[in-house]
């Protein structure tokens, strides 16, 4: 592109003052990378006037000569052609085309009618670094990621985490600050983007801090008089060890697998278990674990306070039944620990006025049988009780440690219809024999 001085030009081709003026008005030209602009110079009563100067203005305030009139100067490519009504273009429009142009009439005095000045700005997709990035932090620190981009139209910002962004975090900024605690950790994806085109770029934040320790304790699903006591354990970096052991025992409960979070590939989670089955097992437990950054301790306390067992729950009839002698009982219970008897109750109901009395008969233990379902089951025989009349049963659980509260309902005890049958059999076959009885001595006399 050649560089010549505009006042050298301007008093080579000066010949006269002319009354023609520019009217296309100042403009802001706005072009995608790559892409094709026209420049107006339209000039009254004479659009195809050659009389015409167009300039780009260069860095340094100067002006650097495109066309004089007709005649093209720059051997630059991207300027095209010259249109008939002074027009030009800027064919495949790059960042460098990007600036201030001049449309001069020469043939006059120079002023705001005989200049123009258009302005030329190169949209472009946004670009910024997208090399990913690693931020290590300690916990409890402020940590800042960001992707600040240039493009044109101005980018905007959107963010994305495997897992949920930390509170207060703006999703349309391109700088962000939170402070650092292990559920950050993690990749998060900041994406640029405008009109044309869009750009991402993945941050990876690792939060470092010292062992963080859980206990609890869970009913084994297969024996439910069997519970685990379960230490759970996060770290970043791993852990040099982790152990759960009962205090005074020496027994320490056996290495369980590494838990990996898939949200967070930064966290370290791992599981010791010890199982309790019986009173032995009662006692202190503790967890340990330690990293670089620290050591962090959990004690938990397994006693004989248990819950006691649940309602018994009646399976054989409905309550206020009415039964004949022999007939069966049924009942079952759901408990963690096993149910060592059953203890089952009968009273009788005596009527009085205004209300009834009961008068207690006796109490029996039932042994309970287990069901493939885990239930505990029992049973009990009605036998040995006056029929015609009504009584009170109360059935409670009892385990090693408590006992459920008790259920207690009525049967009302009538004869079986059998029996009935069998009593006017004999009535009948007692009239027969007397009868018969009675012909005999009638013959004899």
């Amino acid at each position: 592109m050649y560089s010549f001085k505009v006042t050298i030009l301007l008093l080579a081709i000066l010949q006269a003052v002319s009354s023609e003026e520019i009217l296309t008005k100042a403009q802001k030209y706005e072009v995608p990378e790559g892409g094709r602009q026209i420049l107006d110079c339209q000039i009254k009563d004479n659009p195809k006037e050659e009389k015409t100067l167009w300039t780009k203005i260069n860095s340094k305030g100067d002006k650097d000569v495109i066309y004089v009139g007709s005649f093209k100067v720059s051997r630059d490519p991207h300027f095209g052609k010259r249109f008939e009504n002074n027009s030009i273009e800027i064919v495949n429009a790059n960042k460098d085309d990007e600036g201030t142009y001049e449309c001069l009439l020469t043939m006059g005095q120079e002023s705001t009618k005989t200049k123009i000045e258009h302005t030329l700005v190169i949209q472009y997709k946004p670009v910024m670094d997208t090399n990913p990035q690693k931020i290590e932090v300690l916990e409890k620190n402020l940590v800042t990621i960001g992707c600040e981009a240039k493009g044109v139209p101005e980018p905007k910002y959107s963010w994305e985490r495997k897992g949920k962004l930390p509170e207060g975090f703006n999703k349309e900024s391109h700088t962000n600050s939170f402070q650092a605690d292990p559920d950050v950790s993690g990749q998060y994806f900041c994406t640029a983007s405008n009109i044309l085109g869009s750009i991402s770029r993945t941050i990876h934040v690792e939060v470092k801090f010292a062992p963080e320790i859980t206990i609890s304790e869970q009913v084994s699903s297969e024996q439910p008089s069997v519970r685990n006591i379960i230490c759970s354990v996060r770290a970043n970096p791993k852990p040099d060890e982790v152990s759960l052991y009962k205090i005074g025992s020496g027994s320490y409960a056996k290495e369980s697998d590494t838990i990996e979070d898939a949200s967070n590939p930064f966290l370290h989670r791992y599981t010791r278990v010890f199982t309790v089955r019986d009173e032995k097992d009662f006692g202190e437990y503790v967890c340990t674990s330690k990293n670089i950054y620290g050591e962090g301790r959990k004690t938990h306390n397994v006693t004989i306070d248990r819950p006691k067992p649940g309602k018994v729950q009646l399976i054989s009839f409905p309550q206020n039944a009415v039964l004949t002698p022999g007939s069966q009982l049924s009942w079952y219970i759901r408990s963690e620990f096993e149910i060592n008897r059953f203890e089952v109750k009968i009273s009788k109901i005596v009527p009085a006025t205004p209300s009834s009395t009961t008068s207690l008969l006796f109490v029996v233990d039932v042994k309970p049988k287990m069901t493939e379902s885990g239930e505990y089951k029992g049973t009990y025989e009605l036998t040995d009780l006056q029929t015609e009349n009504t009584y009170q049963v109360g059935i409670k659980a009892i385990n090693s440690y408590d006992q459920s509260s008790e259920i207690e309902f009525q049967v009302h005890l009538q004869k079986s219809s059998s029996s009935c049958a069998s009593q006017s059999l004999f009535w009948v076959l007692l009239i027969l024999v007397i009868n018969l009885y009675q012909f005999k001595n009638l013959r004899l006399h």
